[in-house]
């Protein structure tokens, strides 16, 4: 009888320890690609997952700012216009807007096309520093194992 309860213990621990494991390789995939959005390079290795497949669903694109940029404060509300190529039944496009001071990312949301963004969000380094910061809003179609890149980046400077 304690063979039995030792290896459901053992299997428990098992399972458990693989769920982290799976935990883990996620965020960390999460954190490479945020940095990867917010520098603009692609992470190393990641040259198949950002490449262009067969058709080119960027033919087509494209986003523009909404808003008059001379108008836009940190805390400021923008929306943007989009247009998508031809993407396949399991693809749907996302917008990353990404802001810099000085060259360092201090603030990037990824939404939905229709999403209204508020530049620096709920909690940045951004809303800590204050002051003006360069943006710049790109237009991606997901799907699958893949990740490209549409349209922009559409580049617009912010006041603090």
């Amino acid at each position: 009888m304690r063979i039995l309860t030792t290896l459901g213990g053992g299997v428990r621990h098992a399972a458990v320890a693989v769920a982290e494991a799976a935990l883990v390789a996620a965020i960390g995939t999460a954190v490479v690609f945020a940095g990867a959005v917010a520098t603009g390079e692609k992470p190393a290795g990641a040259g198949d997952a950002f490449a262009k497949g067969p058709r080119n669903p960027a033919a087509g694109s494209s986003i523009s700012l909404n808003q008059d940029p001379a108008t836009l404060r940190l805390g400021s509300s923008v929306t943007f216009t989009t247009a998508t190529g031809s993407l396949t039944g399991n693809q749907y496009s996302m917008i990353v807007v990404s802001c810099s001071q000085s060259g360092d990312p201090v603030y990037v949301q990824l939404d939905h096309p229709a999403a209204t963004f508020i530049l620096g969000g709920g909690s940045s380094q951004w809303l800590l520093n204050g002051g003006a910061a360069n943006c710049k809003a790109t237009l991606y179609a997901y799907g699958g194992k893949t990740i490209v890149m549409l349209a922009g980046p559409a580049t617009f400077d912010v006041a603090g």
